[in-house]
């Protein structure tokens, strides 16, 4: 697939629009009344809460959906508190996406975690027609659901609402729901291999229709273990995970590129810049079929270096090349769902820049997010990444020992995929980043990536 009609809108213009968002029937939310009764909940209209998000991969490790889940000052003590708490806390997070990501509702598949009493309030019924999968957690795995929660989940499921559940097999509660669920979800942390194999084997005789969803799949070992059991999507850190990459060197397509981009932060002439082009026929290729699939309004085809240099524009030029940067590692697996968190990542943290930095620092933080997975991506040690650029000092300190003044945009752009409540709480006060704000702009940088996406498939 072309990187170059995905960049068509993702670096020179707005991004394609999005389709439009499916409009559930409007719900009540919950009186407040109601909800003060319960202490350490968080306010009526969900104040304080924050969406984290995962990202869910497939067995060839490209992008089947997200997962999210609330993060707000109460959350972390919801095991404790009522029925009606827990309850509360669920509708507040389906309420969050249906106000804050309806586009993304309507466009890819989201996983929403809840506990099963949780699909009696009416947000749920919300969620049907739009790419949620309702993921249901057992509070007493023992006890059969009741009447009316298994009632609830029947018509959710017929009116095209996928369930999922938590893989308590054998026990009443997923006997009676596992007929109306296509997927069970697998907390991998909280099994050993041992007990992963024998479920696994449960699974093909029990429910062989089900598919298995690896949860919290921590590392490389971790998915290859769980791929060779017959697992089909997977969700965890195993996506960003770092490894022994200390024997393994940029490919020389990628110091070329540097030396490209480091000759726009010194104002080399384009004269210059050419010069190195013409040295690489693939660049000057791709180049020239970029610029030409972009430049609106030019009839006449544009077929020398110097003239693309011109029409391109110093900063969108940066913005290609660093991504081109990655593009000897697109062949790997995984390869492009990383560009796509990284693009996601860097996008986050220049909305988040715009209206508190100057435009010059919005555009190193835009690198600082893109560059922040570029060991990964290219699998060398960051530092051997990053050896051949020249980065502004701002930019290589919050890579390199996390501190300077663009430091805290990345560790809340990482905090918001970790569900890192601490870090969300540090960085958002010292930026003055409220939770809304968080919430929209995380939304926002997805349907820009997706808008991207569906450009490179789609394209001119």
């Amino acid at each position: 697939m072309s990187l170059f009609r995905r960049l068509l809108r993702l670096i020179t213009g707005e991004p394609t629009p999005t389709p439009a968002a499916v409009a559930p029937p409007a719900a009540p939310r919950p009186e407040p009344a109601a909800v003060a009764a319960d202490p350490g909940t968080v306010g009526p209209a969900g104040e304080g809460s924050i969406l984290a998000r995962s990202e869910i991969l497939g067995r060839d490790r490209q992008l089947l959906g997200h997962a999210f889940t609330l993060h707000a000052a109460a959350a972390g003590n919801v095991r404790a508190r009522t029925e009606r708490t827990r309850g509360f806390l669920d509708e507040v997070l389906i309420d969050t996406l249906l106000d804050k990501a309806a586009g993304l509702l309507a466009s890819r598949t989201v996983h929403v975690p809840v506990w099963s009493h949780s699909i009696l309030c009416p947000a749920a019924a919300r969620l049907v027609g739009t790419k949620a999968v309702l993921v249901l957690r057992a509070e007493a795995p023992d006890a059969a659901p009741s009447a009316e929660i298994l009632a609830r989940a029947q018509a959710l499921q017929a009116d095209g609402l996928p369930i999922a559940l938590e893989a308590h097999l054998g026990t009443a509660w997923f006997t009676a729901l596992a007929p109306l669920a296509g997927t069970v979800v697998v907390d991998s942390a909280s099994h050993s291999p041992t007990e992963l194999r024998s479920l696994a084997g449960r699974l093909k005789g029990e429910s062989p229709g089900m598919q298995w969803l690896g949860w919290n799949v921590a590392t490389e070992e971790d998915f290859d273990y769980l791929l060779r059991l017959g697992c089909h999507g997977f969700h965890g850190g195993f996506v960003t995970h770092r490894e022994d990459w200390s024997g393994n060197r940029l490919a020389p397509h990628s110091l070329r590129v540097a030396r490209l981009i480091n000759q726009l932060r010194d104002d080399t002439g384009t004269r210059e810049i050419a010069e190195v082009l013409k040295h690489d026929v693939a660049l000057t290729y791709r180049l020239l079929r970029y610029v030409n699939a972009v430049a609106w309004g030019i009839n006449n085809p544009i077929t020398s270096i110097e003239h693309a240099l011109v029409v391109l524009g110093n900063y969108p030029l940066r913005r290609w090349l660093v991504l081109l940067l990655f593009g000897g590692a697109r062949n790997s697996a995984g390869a492009s769902t990383l560009m796509d968190l990284a693009l996601t990542r860097a996008r986050l943290m220049e909305l988040l820049g715009r209206d508190r930095v100057s435009r010059e620092e919005c555009e190193q933080l835009f690198m600082l997010g893109l560059f922040s997975l570029i060991d990964i991506i290219a699998q060398v040690p960051l530092e051997r990444a990053l050896g051949p650029l020249k980065l502004q000092p701002a930019v290589a300190d919050a890579l390199l020992s996390g501190s300077g003044p663009l430091a805290d945009y990345l560790l809340l752009a990482q905090a918001v995929e970790r569900g890192d409540e601490a870090a969300l709480a540090e960085a958002g006060e010292r930026l003055g980043v409220g939770p809304d704000e968080l919430n929209r702009l995380q939304i926002e940088a997805l349907l820009w990536v997706q808008a991207g996406s569906a450009a490179e498939t789609s394209g001119p």
